[in-house]
């Protein structure tokens, strides 16, 4: 499985994901221009794409997926309220109703990936995120989601790599530029994980397999990535889990660019 993000933070956030067989983007948060020469840079293309998963309907996570949906007909796969949500976004412009695919909360496969939906926290309609394997490895994509729930912990096993949010540090926060409503939001139940959040998550599921993980959707006002990193290293050893011993790499999803290319 090869796995990268082309951007992430409340700028966008879009994630590829290929098996070999089957390409398909977690989020389409960026214009379709943007997506395409990301992919190119890995000599990928959105012609490659079998299908686009969608997490929730707010614009960082939709932003190209009218343009795709219209131009080049690519499936939509996304909950029955998040179809709503971006049908009725006027940004987005039309999308083919013919080209969205509901689903629940149960397992789907697209092409030879299979799919496990999780409920998340957030505020939006019908929220999730995902858990994807092929025969070889499993990856699981973890933004936007105010707590961690049980479902989650159960469902978020034995991954060989984990794309997680470390939104917000709690006293930057505090101390930053944001109204204090919007700080109630980000640090509410339907809000974003923040630095602490996702160490005690971490905490619950991690294991010898978690060979990558990749911090992601780093607020530009209220986190650090390098204060992000530190909190998570802080968390896992104050957990007891040593870091040299499992070879775990923890890195950075760049805001704008793409990430790494992660071959498990």
């Amino acid at each position: 499985m090869i796995i990268f993000t082309l951007c992430s933070g409340s700028s966008g956030n879009a994630t590829f994901i290929n098996s070999g067989n089957t390409s398909i983007l977690i989020d389409a948060g960026a214009t379709r221009k943007k997506i395409e020469e990301s992919l190119n840079e890995y000599d990928y293309s959105i012609s490659d794409l079998d299908g686009v998963v969608v997490t929730h309907e707010h614009i960082d996570h939709i932003k190209g997926i009218g343009v795709m949906s219209r131009k080049d007909n690519i499936p939509i796969y996304a909950s029955k309220g998040t179809i709503y949500g971006i049908m009725n976004c006027k940004s987005v412009g039309d999308v083919s109703i013919n080209s969205c695919n509901e689903i629940t909360d149960k397992g789907f496969y697209i092409g030879d990936l299979y799919i496990t939906p999780v409920k998340t926290s957030h505020d939006a309609n019908d929220s999730y995120c995902y858990v994807v394997e092929d025969n070889k490895s499993k990856a699981a994509i973890v933004t936007d989601t105010g707590v961690v729930t049980n479902e989650m912990v159960n469902k978020i096993q034995d991954v060989d790599m984990l794309l997680l949010e470390t939104n917000h540090d709690i006293e930057m926060l505090k101390l930053g530029p944001y109204p204090k409503d919007l700080q109630r939001r980000i640090a509410g139940k339907y809000g974003h994980l923040s630095n602490d959040d996702a160490g005690k998550f971490l905490n619950k599921i991690i294991s010898p397999s978690v060979k990558n993980l990749l911090l992601c959707h780093i607020s530009l006002d209220n986190n650090y990535e390098e204060l992000a990193l530190e909190t998570i290293k802080t968390s896992l050893e104050l957990g007891g889990y040593n870091l040299r011993n499992n070879n775990l790499k923890i890195e950075i999803a760049p805001r704008y660019t793409n990430s790494k290319k992660y071959i498990l």
